[in-house]
């Protein structure tokens, strides 16, 4: 699974940890994401459910 969300395109980005003594190591700052269904009506009488990955922004 990829850490974009579906809907807003968010990714995840690219930092530091900066420890006491200011030594700077990579790290990444992932994306808060969960999973969803939505319902989209189609012919069939209950229509389609589809599951999206999206972050928490997408959802408020």
């Amino acid at each position: 699974m990829s850490k974009v969300c579906e809907i807003t395109g968010k990714k995840a980005m690219v930092g530091n940890n900066v420890s006491f003594s200011i030594n700077k190591t990579k790290r990444r700052f992932d994306v808060n994401l969960s999973k969803k269904r939505f319902y989209i009506p189609r012919g069939r009488p209950l229509g389609n459910f589809k599951s999206f990955y999206e972050s928490f922004e997408a959802y408020q």
